[in-house]
Formats: C-alpha cells, sequence, structure tokens
C-alpha cells in the first residue's frame, strides 16, 4: 500500500506537469529541460543512494523520498518562474528514484531473497491500480475546478499517509 501510494502521487504529477508549467507561460523548451534536469538528478541521485542504504534504515532513506516528493509538489504549486520549475524537476527527481530503489531494496530485507519474484508479483497489480487511478483523477479535478491544486494535495496528503505507513510498519519476524 505504501508504495501504491507513492505511484498514486506520482501519477498525478508526472503526466501534468509539463502542460502546468507552459500554461504558466514557461516556454516548451525550458519546460522539456526540465525533464532532462529531473532525469539527470535521478542519476545522481541512484549512485548516491547506494551508499545511504548499507549506513542507514530503508525507512528512514525512504522518508527522504516522500519528503523530497512533497517538497516538489509544493514548489510547483507556487511556481511562477523558470528557475522554481527546474528547482522542483531536482525535487522530483530525488524522490522518485529513492521510491523506486527502496521498493527493490526493502522486500528482500524483510522477506529473503528466495520469494521475492511472489512478492513483486503480488504488489506489482496494487502499485499500478493505485498509479492509473491518480493521472485520471487528476485530470477530471483539473476540469472540474480549473487548477490542479486539489489533485495534488490529495497527492501530497497520499505521500504523508505513505511515510507514516512506512515508519510504523515493522521488519517482520522469522
Amino acid at each position: 500500500i505504501v508504495f501504491g501510494l507513492v505511484m498514486f502521487g506520482q501519477s498525478t504529477m508526472v503526466v501534468f506537469r509539463f502542460p502546468y508549467f507552459v500554461d504558466l507561460g514557461i516556454s516548451e523548451g525550458l519546460a522539456a529541460l526540465s525533464l532532462s534536469l529531473e532525469a539527470i538528478t535521478g542519476i545522481g541521485v541512484v549512485l548516491i543512494l547506494g551508499f545511504a542504504l548499507d549506513r542507514f534504515r530503508a525507512h528512514y532513506v525512504g522518508i527522504v523520498g516522500f519528503v523530497a516528493l512533497t517538497a516538489s509538489y509544493l514548489g510547483t504549486m507556487v511556481t511562477t518562474e523558470a528557475w522554481h520549475m527546474f528547482a522542483t524537476a531536482m525535487l522530483l527527481g530525488m524522490g522518485i528514484p529513492i521510491q523506486v530503489t527502496l521498493q527493490n531494496t526493502i522486500w528482500p530485507a524483510y522477506f529473503g531473497r528466495a520469494h521475492v519474484g511472489s512478492i513483486r508479483g503480488i504488489s506489482f497489480p496494487i502499485t499500478v491500480i493505485f498509479s492509473a487511478i491518480g493521472a485520471p483523477l487528476a485530470g477530471q479535478l483539473r476540469d472540474s475546478t480549473g487548477d490542479y491544486f486539489l489533485a495534488w494535495w490529495i497527492a501530497i496528503d497520499a505521500f504523508v499517509i505513505g511515510a507514516v505507513l512506512l515508519l510504523l510498519t515493522p521488519r517482520p519476524s522469522k
């Protein structure tokens, strides 16, 4: 459910942030560059992430990802200039790879490597369903309210709930 909430929240932003920035008057070229900056940031984060996961509990590393995603959404909602967009792209580029890598790290750490395939097989449909709900819901809310803010506040709520669940989920005992 934690990773389903992550995917729900992410899908509300990744689908609509480009048109949102263009609607703000930021050029399409600069908006496209922000997508590249997000990816480049993600590469850097992944390189550091392996060291962090070896030294800190996965829960805490995951919380950093939730904080980065939330900050990205809040920053996006107050963006007025291109540099704001680039800052939020970097935050999004930090948050997404942390959550993706966390999924691949926490399950074997909790349940062992012998059953990772089964666990991924069970959890994947859940995360896909949550993800499939986020973007269409954001589009519907945009159409009915005139902006994305309600959808993004709901996504932020999903991140907060996911972070709390992550902190409260104990490592299973053998």
